[in-house]
């Protein structure tokens, strides 16, 4: 698609009818589990939901999209290069990744918290079967990868400490990219996990009532956010076109990414950002039926838009790394819309600018302290921006925005000239 000024906007690695699946088999999956309950237990209940995500999603990729012949997987099915050998070293690298992270779960003692025990417990029940499937998976990528010396190789001729062998810049990123999957997997899951059993506290009955629908659909948004985040960790398969092309080089990218999780940011929040009070939205508007009606649908708007740009991901969302270029949804429209729309959220939630006390030092405070929340997820967005910027179709991209954009008037806004894309530096 180029516009008339000649710029192009690149095709999506994730096709809008694979989103439309996701959701479609998402809200299918919910519907069954909510109300049929056909499971006792509530890790059964997520692993069919996200098992017919994964299904639906990657039937669409395959059979509709045809992603396992895209270049971008290197996979040349052409070749049929049979190397036991070679396959073998990458199948000691691939247990020497999981090894690593797994001994991460064994020590640090925050993997001893509640929120972590469903997915470390369905995974050392799973440790066996993966490992056994993993042997044809790895043979039948081998013999058609272009480049079969990738980060399990190079994981694997490390751990044989043939030091020659070993490229330390590849290793370094095969190693991030596990980092990312071993920090981020296991907290989905279990936030997936907690996130299920409140929703089933919900009685369908009641959500005649607008209130009790909108924290219903609060929750529901975040649910389903968390649903494509697990699934998004849990699937990087080269042939699929999900691996992970890159990892945030920088280490600005990673700090202000891993603080806007759990643990540090319950300390952060607690201690120095805590924009959170007793006073909100609900509390300024209970006695206007109306007003509070109209307040919580331009809330639920930022979610759904926010929700709306998290499908478009399918089954590559991930932080902190690169796995594809998205152009379409709500990416159309702005860079980052799930921030930008999850941020416009929060000031609707919080207002921090209607102090409940009536003073102004307090609405300037927690304007300040909200700023400082928003300030993160610029530099988040800055810190993306200049690692995919290292994609040629990326650049198009943010230059196709830059032109075509919802926002692309507000640069132009005195003082806020520092918003424009500033591309690869």
């Amino acid at each position: 698609m180029r516009d008339q000024g000649g710029l192009h906007l690149p095709k999506s690695v994730t096709p809008a009818g694979v989103a439309l699946a996701s959701v479609a088999s998402f809200l299918t999956s919910f519907g069954i589990v909510w109300f049929l309950s056909p499971f006792d237990g509530t890790v059964a209940s997520v692993l069919f939901i996200l098992g017919s995500m994964v299904v639906a999603t990657f039937a669409v990729d395959l059979g509709v999209y045809k992603v396992h012949r895209r270049a971008s997987t290197g996979m040349d099915y052409g070749r049929r290069d049979l190397a036991p050998g070679r396959a073998a070293v990458k199948l000691l690298g691939l247990y020497a990744s999981v090894g690593f992270v797994a001994l991460l779960w064994a020590i640090l003692p925050i993997y001893r918290e509640e929120t972590y025990q469903p997915f470390l417990t369905l995974a050392q029940w799973a440790a066996l079967p993966l490992a056994l499937l993993s042997v044809p998976y790895v043979l039948f990528v081998d013999a058609h990868q272009a480049d079969p010396r990738d980060g399990y190789w190079q994981m694997g001729k490390a751990v044989l400490l043939d030091r020659r062998a070993v490229d330390g810049a590849a290793l370094w990123l095969h190693l991030r990219g596990w980092i990312v999957k071993g920090f981020f997997l296991p907290l989905m899951f279990g936030y997936f996990c907690s996130a299920l059993e409140g929703l089933r506290g919900y009685d369908p009955a009641t959500l005649a009532d607008f209130v009790v629908l909108y924290g219903f659909l609060y929750s529901f948004a975040f649910f389903f956010d968390l649903s494509v985040s697990t699934i998004g960790y849990a699937t990087t398969f080269r042939p699929l076109d999900t691996h992970m092309r890159s990892t945030e080089p920088t280490a600005l990218g990673w700090v202000v990414c891993i603080i806007c999780y759990a643990p540090i940011w319950a300390f952060l929040q607690g201690n120095y950002l805590d924009f959170e009070t007793d006073w909100e939205w609900g509390n300024w508007l209970w006695n206007s039926p109306l007003a509070y009606g109209a307040w919580g649908v331009m809330i639920l708007g930022c979610l759904s838009v926010y929700v709306y740009a998290t499908a478009q991901f399918g089954c590559r969302f991930s932080n902190l790394t690169h796995r594809g270029i998205i152009t379409s949804g709500p990416y159309r429209w702005t860079k980052h819309p799930a921030y930008v729309f999850k941020n416009i959220s929060w000031w609707l939630i919080a207002i921090p600018f209607i102090p409940g006390d009536g003073e102004w030092q307090t609405a300037v405070r927690n304007c300040l302290l909200l700023a400082g929340v928003s300030g993160i997820y610029v530099l988040r967005a800055r810190t993306e921006e200049r690692h995919l910027s290292m994609d040629p179709d990326y650049v198009a991209y943010a230059r196709w925005i830059e032109e075509n954009g919802i926002f692309r008037r507000v640069r132009a806004i005195p003082g806020l000239g520092w918003l424009a894309y500033r591309g690869h530096a």
